[in-house]
């Protein structure tokens, strides 16, 4: 009789595991447009000397704090590559792997295009007035610019996210939270992943963006956000991203399995709200 054969002892899977996947935006660029002059589309400005400085010291930061990165996501705008390329330097990863697919595009009608380009401008122009009177935008040194296009933008987020105006039942039809959706599809992948998982591993994954990409998400899936708007829920957490900073998406699993679900942001700990972003997801995923 021959012997009998026994296949080898399947690992056990989704227990003391962590995932934490960090979204950045891009360090600062040469020009703080946020639109070509010329052509008006998104500014493909490639990143400024202390743009570069700026993201080897994220990667410092990562290092110190333990954090090893597996790979990293970026857009098709070149200077998300060169950020995350100058955090690599630094940050000692484990492998230089970069998945463009994870990106979350902006998309936008042409209308709240235009409208948040106009709206835009007319704030520069008035941040332009007060804190540089008798200047011009291109004359400002690139962190200068980046300040004043910061502030400007703010007005312009605002609008956008405003634009569902049903929160908190949320109007599902609104550009924001389509975008939103988007996010939420693409991010419930990691938040599946610890199930998959060999028990006791960890991993790091960043993602290199631009700001607009994902506030959106964070004024809907956040707990613990004051206002009445999504644009006053984000306003209570500061506003929109500024350049080279980033929130952390924490997926862990205790000895048990059970899985705690977290958002940090500037030094702050949210719970997301999963009924929130299991919805949006689901909005994404039929109408894709």
């Amino acid at each position: 009789m021959s012997e009998q054969m026994h296949p080898p002892e399947s690992k056990e899977r989704g227990k003391n595991v962590e995932i934490n996947f960090i979204f950045a935006r891009h360090s600062e660029k040469t020009s703080g447009n946020v639109y070509n002059p010329d052509s008006q589309d998104i500014s493909d400005a490639p990143l400024s000397e202390r743009g570069k400085s700026m993201a080897r010291d994220f990667g410092k930061t990562l290092k110190n704090a333990g954090l090893r990165p597996k790979g990293g996501y970026i857009t098709d705008i070149e200077r998300t590559g060169e950020t995350l390329r100058e955090i690599f330097k630094t940050a000692e990863p484990i492998d230089q792997i970069k998945r463009e697919y994870l990106s979350f595009p902006v998309e936008l009608t042409k209308y709240t295009e235009q409208r948040f380009q106009e709206i835009y401008e007319q704030e520069r122009e008035q941040v332009m007035q007060k804190q540089h009177p008798g200047k011009l935008f291109d004359s400002l040194t690139p962190a200068e610019q980046e300040g004043v296009s910061w502030q400007a933008t703010e007005p312009a987020l605002a609008w956008f996210l405003d634009l569902d105006t049903m929160w908190p039942d949320s109007d599902k039809k609104s550009e924001p939270y389509q975008q939103a959706s988007h996010v939420a599809y693409k991010l419930r992948r990691f938040i599946e992943l610890p199930e998959k998982m060999e028990n006791d591993r960890r991993i790091i994954l960043l993602s290199i963006g631009h700001k607009t990409q994902t506030e959106a998400f964070l004024a809907y899936v956040l707990k613990g956000l004051k206002g009445k708007t999504l644009s006053k829920r984000l306003g209570s957490i500061g506003g929109g991203l500024h350049v080279m900073e980033s929130w952390c998406l924490s997926i862990k699993t205790n000895d048990m399995g059970n899985k705690f679900i977290s958002i940090f942001f500037r030094e702050k700990e949210y719970e997301v709200s999963l009924d929130k972003l299991n919805e949006l997801a689901q909005a994404y995923s039929a109408d894709n």
